[in-house]
């Protein structure tokens, strides 16, 4: 039996059995006027020919070629073009993160030189790294303006008042115990990960990893079960099969608390309503 190409939306299609074609033409998944062209031949004529079986030629044939393999070329030049575009990408994405560490080095700078206690700087390194993550406030991030309108003292102004508020929103003193049945986010420094960490009033914790900053209905691409204590100022975690983790509570309040993850490094954890 015969077979047809089909010419539809500038492509051809098939090749098609002669009675696939009147199958199509009678459930009118194609229209009689549509092109055909048999296998091997160079002429093409309307579907609809094939219901009387008379295949004569139109008289202006369209001029498509039948399905030939694509230059070698062609497919070179689109993947040169497709690698170009990808290295500029790139320098932007490098320059953009420059000049977001820089931002970030002058802000701990700044800190470092207002002389505070041990607590209290440890306390505005964990906030102000909060802040320049969340890039709550248009100064604090440079993707969130033109690089030549963020200086370094619009930055450090921006971020002080991010870092009162959220002192504000830490308001009330916290208790160790209402740790219980409360959810933190928290995100780890060196490796940019995000954790949702829950803790249950029976002792156990489920902590979440996220590659981005999570929403509800995300699906962590880690989860870590374990069970939990208090021990004066300090948290126990004890993840199930691992080492179990001792972490000092340098600041726990009504909004989240402040842990203390190294010797001059400190994290937020916020709460998670």
């Amino acid at each position: 039996m015969a077979k047809y190409f089909l010419h539809r939306n500038s492509e051809n299609h098939g090749p098609y059995d002669e009675e696939q074609i009147r199958q199509m033409l009678s459930a009118q998944q194609i229209m009689g006027e549509e092109l055909i062209c048999p296998e091997g031949g160079s002429e093409w004529v309307a579907a609809a020919s094939l219901a009387t079986r008379q295949l004569a030629p139109l008289t202006a044939p369209p001029q498509v070629m039948l399905p030939q393999k694509k230059s070698k070329s062609g497919c070179v030049g689109l993947l040169l073009l497709g690698l170009g575009f990808l290295v500029v990408i790139t320098i932007i994405g490098f320059f953009f993160k420059s000049q977001d560490d820089n931002l970030r080095a002058h802000g701990i700078e700044q800190i470092n030189k207002l002389n505070l206690a041990e607590n209290e700087k440890l306390i505005s390194l964990a906030l102000a790294e909060h802040c320049h993550l969340k890039a709550a406030n248009s100064g604090t991030r440079v993707s969130k303006k033109s690089l030549s309108t963020v200086s370094e003292a619009d930055y450090w102004k921006a971020l002080q008042n991010e870092m009162t508020e959220e002192l504000r929103k830490l308001k009330g003193s916290g208790n160790f115990k209402s740790l219980a049945g409360n959810k933190y986010l928290y995100r780890d420094l060196e490796e940019g990960a995000f954790y949702i960490l829950m803790f249950e009033k029976s002792g156990k914790y489920t902590q979440e990893k996220h590659w981005s900053s999570p929403k509800d209905s995300d699906t962590p691409a880690e989860t870590e079960n374990g069970s939990w204590e208090l021990a004066s100022d300090k948290l126990v975690l004890k993840p199930s099969g691992g080492n179990q983790q001792s972490l000092k509570i340098i600041l726990n309040q009504q909004g989240g608390f402040i842990v203390r993850i190294g010797a001059s490094e400190a994290n937020y954890w916020s709460l998670r309503r």
